[in-house]
């Protein structure tokens, strides 16, 4: 139960912060340019889609 409630805060914070999101859960990769809109709407979508996959599977 506590790592759902971890993994929904955090996806959560991708919801709300994608461009921010974006860069700590890739900080591996050197030279990343900035985050399209496209992009950007995509990791809020999928933010979403987790949310409802860890809580109706788990």
């Amino acid at each position: 139960m506590v790592g759902k409630i971890f993994m929904t805060a955090l996806l959560a914070f991708g919801i709300i912060n994608p461009s921010l999101f974006i860069k700590i859960t890739e900080f591996w990769k050197f030279d990343r340019k900035a985050p399209t809109d496209k992009v950007l709407m995509a990791t809020r979508i999928l933010c979403v889609v987790a949310i409802l996959l860890i809580w109706i599977m788990l």
